[in-house]
């Protein structure tokens, strides 16, 4: 199972498009931006990066009850559903930022959408595939 936890729509070109994700249910990197030395008389700052805010734990989903939880709540080896006792499991990887992927390099079930695609004008109009 593949859930988008970025604001925006995520299209695999030929594929899937994965719908936004509410606002109050996205993954993001806390952050602190403070003042810094003006450049020429431009104001200039500095952003300083700390935890990922919204990210569960590595998880699973059971398609037999739906629920999706995370390994503290399922028996260790993640074989059997502890509400329903089905073995029918799927991990639940989440797309992310880049940011928040690089912020957290032991998670192997944060995606990112990779090989942007562009329309003439320069837009995004979806990626090729989902990065590791």
């Amino acid at each position: 199972m593949i859930i988008n936890k970025t604001p925006h729509p995520v299209n695999i070109i030929g594929g899937t498009t994965f719908p936004a994700c509410p606002k109050n249910e996205l993954i993001r990197l806390l952050s602190e931006t403070v003042v810094d030395t003006p450049i020429n008389g431009v104001p200039t700052s500095i952003t300083i990066f700390g935890e990922p805010e919204g990210l569960p734990e590595s998880g699973v989903f059971c398609p037999s009850c739906g629920q999706t939880t995370s390994g503290r709540f399922w028996n260790r080896d993640w074989s059997t559903c502890d509400h329903c006792d089905s073995d029918i499991l799927e991990t639940v990887y989440y797309i992310v930022s880049q940011l928040v992927k690089s912020a957290c390099p032991g998670r192997d079930d944060l995606l990112v959408p990779a090989e942007v695609v562009r329309d003439n004008s320069g837009n995004i109009i979806g990626c090729r595939s989902l990065g590791r």
